[in-house]
């Protein structure tokens, strides 16, 4: 029953707590906030790369793939732990300029695309505003939209894609 959810919803979910955070569709239209005691923002990166794994998620017992090992700790956590084997099946990265993205046809014919979106407001480490959406072979959308606030070279995941016994995991990494 509890696959059935998982393959029937779907699921985002974060590498760990507080490693990217949801972004309202009002909050990535607004200015940028700034503060007296605040040091001057970093400058918004003209362009970010988007690190894309594409992972077969089932319960055939195969483990988890090797090329996919740094990511055991997220994997073996729910939602992600519904789920014994993690085969990669596409790893590519795509290129995001400032106000664009990449596309990628996966593998159940749908087509993800990430967009960067600029610096998001945060009171740490910079996180950056990323979209993705997920579209059918038509063109209606899957996924209409998500955007996190997202840390470089830390995951934020989107899964619960029913394919071939089982489901797609993505895997975004945003890196420079």
């Amino acid at each position: 029953m509890r696959r059935q959810l998982l393959s029937r919803a779907l699921v985002v979910a974060v590498a760990a707590a507080g490693l990217c955070l949801p972004v309202s569709r009002t909050f990535a239209d607004a200015p940028h906030a700034t503060s007296a005691s605040a040091s001057a923002p970093a400058p918004t990166p003209s362009s970010l790369n988007a690190d894309v794994l594409v992972m077969h998620a089932t319960n055939a017992g195969g483990g988890i793939d090797p090329r996919v090992k740094h990511l055991t700790p997220q994997l073996t956590r729910p939602p992600f732990s519904a789920y014994d084997t993690y085969k990669l099946l596409i790893d590519k990265r795509l290129p995001a300029p400032l106000g664009g993205g990449g596309q990628l046809a996966l593998p159940d014919g749908r087509t993800l695309r990430v967009t960067y979106k600029g610096l998001a407001e945060s009171k740490g480490d910079a996180r950056y505003k990323v979209a993705a959406t997920i579209s059918d072979p038509k063109g209606k959308d899957f996924l209409p939209l998500l955007e996190v606030a997202a840390k470089l070279d830390e995951p934020f995941f989107v899964a619960g894609q029913s394919y071939d016994k089982g489901i797609l995991v993505l895997a975004i990494k945003m890196t420079r």
